[in-house]
């Protein structure tokens, strides 16, 4: 089973995917190194967080920056070729395995289809949460010329892509909403491991901070 985490940035996705990981999903042999805004990990594969910055930087695009639908939807031979051995390789010998990247929710609609059994998460934060933590993230880095409405741009088209994907493929799914995570951490590891047939495991549970909620 392949577990995909679909997301807008700043959404609390990382203590989803951490929470996952810890239950015994395979979220990367090689991930993002903590930093100070997820000091407990991004819980990102490495070779996803670059696959899909070359995807927005071969169409003249950046992460905030983002391109028209029919840049993200029209692929071309070779990315697809370089997604499908990237799958192959991530999937070999791994029963449970999954990745986490914001960008993935952009271009997924254009490769599901190269997927293995996937199962997608929706990690639910509100437009409001997600773009203040994003505009706080930048200050404390000393960029200060983020603008909100740039953001919540940003954020519904995230939350648009994804609608977008869901309409024309119409895969299963299921929704974690960010308060309910940080709040009942018990409850959505139990339900993982039901549905991913997995133990249930106590770090997984303690894996989930209140202490680090964005802002």
């Amino acid at each position: 089973m392949t577990v995909v985490i679909l997301c807008p940035h700043r959404s609390g996705s990382s203590a989803l995917a951490g929470m996952l990981h810890h239950l015994g999903v395979n979220m990367g042999e090689v991930m993002l190194n903590p930093g100070e805004h997820n000091p407990k990990g991004h819980f990102e594969d490495r070779e996803f967080v670059e696959f899909g910055a070359r995807f927005l930087d071969t169409r003249g695009f950046a992460w905030n920056v983002l391109p028209p639908d029919n840049a993200l939807d029209d692929v071309q031979f070779s990315e697809r070729a370089e997604f499908a051995d990237l799958i192959r390789r991530k999937n070999y010998g791994s029963q449970v395995w999954g990745w986490k990247d914001p960008r993935t929710v952009l271009y997924i609609k254009a490769f599901h289809d190269l997927v293995p059994d996937p199962y997608y998460i929706l990690m639910k934060r509100s437009e409001e949460a997600c773009t203040k933590s994003l505009i706080e993230r930048g200050k404390s880095m000393g960029d200060n010329d983020f603008v909100l409405e740039s953001f919540k741009v940003l954020w519904k088209r995230h939350m648009t892509r994804f609608q977008d994907f869901i309409d024309a493929i119409k895969p299963p799914y299921v929704s974690v909403e960010y308060e309910g995570l940080i709040s009942a951490p018990a409850i959505y590891v139990r339900y993982f491991a039901e549905a991913l047939e997995l133990p249930v495991a106590k770090k997984a549970i303690k894996s989930i901070d209140p202490k680090l909620r964005h802002h």
